[in-house]
């Protein structure tokens, strides 16, 4: 069976209306677990491909895990960039750990004839605190040379929101110009991002290049849904966002199925006061979307929005704002649905981390789930032309 065919393809049927170019995803396909291990084998083992990956150089121990999998089958056919994010007065033990996971990783990959690794640091606060992390990964990203790679892969695992959302929008934009397979992927771990909270600035924000329409006039008398993803630790953080989207409707993200069965009734728990009282939740509201796949959050928000706009057409129309925070498999398939569906991304910038270190210490290459979505390329150039 090919390499496409061991994976799933999964869509919903939904319209696109008037600024909802493509892409759609409908169907999209998406490897997870052992399925994506063995795709990655067949796709990047053999058949002399080149490929570009885009990774995060930082202290979570998922930093090294995709890009030394890729050096060990694709030696020199693999150019590697590796974004450091920059934070003022950053932990000095965390510093430590990524420049230790940076020279493994460096170490390890040219043992296999890797020899093209790019280190490019990305400040995420510019003068006066202004958060500039994800326009200037944007600009990065628009210069880079995809001529002559096969695939280029985004890993997610350890970058921030702010700085991967803004990559994957350029480069699938990119991608798709210059023929290109473009794909995303993330090494699932939910106890690790868990024990990964950030310590919120100030402000809440769009992701650059996710305002959407932000504020605009026009969009002061739509009906704003609400659809923060909720994690454990970030009350602070959420309420931030709250204040500034000011919704009329709110459905948190909860985790379901999950590796952990009480997580979803342990958010609940932790939420309980912002569902009876500022958020006033309906516990029907609440959305539940798989911990492993990205292309169950994305079909379901689709498919809330998709039933909201009729709803909502002759009364200032429907707005969904989306607030990924925590797993980086739901923030992935919040990234589709923005891109599809031009939903705004608001979020808090983190100025700093709080880190349940033994957790970290724990974490071995056994350890989580590698989620893969091909997002361009190949398999939907294929569909197209079965459907002329």
């Amino acid at each position: 069976m090919s390499a496409i065919g061991n994976g799933r393809i999964g869509g919903v049927g939904f319209k696109r209306g008037p600024g909802h170019g493509p892409p759609d995803w409908a169907p999209a396909l998406d490897h997870v677990g052992n399925e994506a291990e063995a795709f990655v084998v067949a796709r990047w083992g053999e058949g002399g491909r080149r490929v570009l990956l885009i990774a995060g150089a930082g202290f979570d121990p998922r930093a090294g895990r995709m890009p030394g999998r890729l050096a060990t089958l694709l030696g020199d056919r693999l150019t590697l960039v590796l974004l450091q994010e920059e934070r003022p007065d950053p932990d000095p033990m965390l510093a430590q750990r990524a420049a230790h996971n940076l020279a493994e990783l460096q170490v390890r990959v040219r043992e296999h004839g890797t020899s093209s690794v790019n280190l490019e640091h990305v400040p995420i606060f510019g003068v006066g605190g202004a958060v500039t992390g994800g326009r200037t990964a944007a600009q990065y990203a628009a210069q880079l040379p995809l001529e002559g790679f096969d695939d280029v892969v985004l890993d997610l695992s350890a970058l921030s929101i702010g700085v991967s959302f803004p990559i994957a929008a350029t480069l699938l934009k990119r991608s798709a110009a210059a023929c290109t397979n473009f794909h995303a992927v993330v090494i699932a771990d939910s106890e690790l991002d868990n024990a990964i909270r950030p310590q919120p600035a100030e402000a809440a924000l769009p992701v650059h290049g996710f305002q959407h329409g932000w504020r605009l006039d026009e969009l002061d008398t739509a009906s704003r849904l609400w659809l923060p993803q909720l994690a454990m630790g970030q009350r602070e953080l959420l309420d931030r966002i709250f204040r500034e989207v000011q919704p009329h409707d709110i459905c948190p993200i909860l985790p379901f199925p999950a590796g952990d069965p009480r997580r979803g009734d342990e958010l609940i728990a932790e939420y309980l006061e912002e569902f009876e009282s500022a958020w006033e939740v309906d516990q029907r509201s609440i959305i539940y979307a798989s911990e492993n796949s990205s292309l169950d959050v994305f079909r379901t928000v689709l498919a809330l929005d998709e039933e909201r706009e009729p709803v909502f057409a002759n009364h200032g129309g429907s707005l969904c704002v989306l607030s990924p925070v925590g797993s980086k498999v739901v923030a992935l398939g919040a990234l589709m649905a923005a891109l599809a569906r031009r939903f705004p991304v608001l979020y808090v910038e983190a100025i700093g981390y709080q880190v349940d270190l033994p957790i970290l210490d724990a974490f071995s290459e056994s350890r989580g789930q590698l989620v893969h979505v091909w997002l361009s390329g190949d398999p939907y150039s294929l569909a197209d032309g079965a459907g002329d």
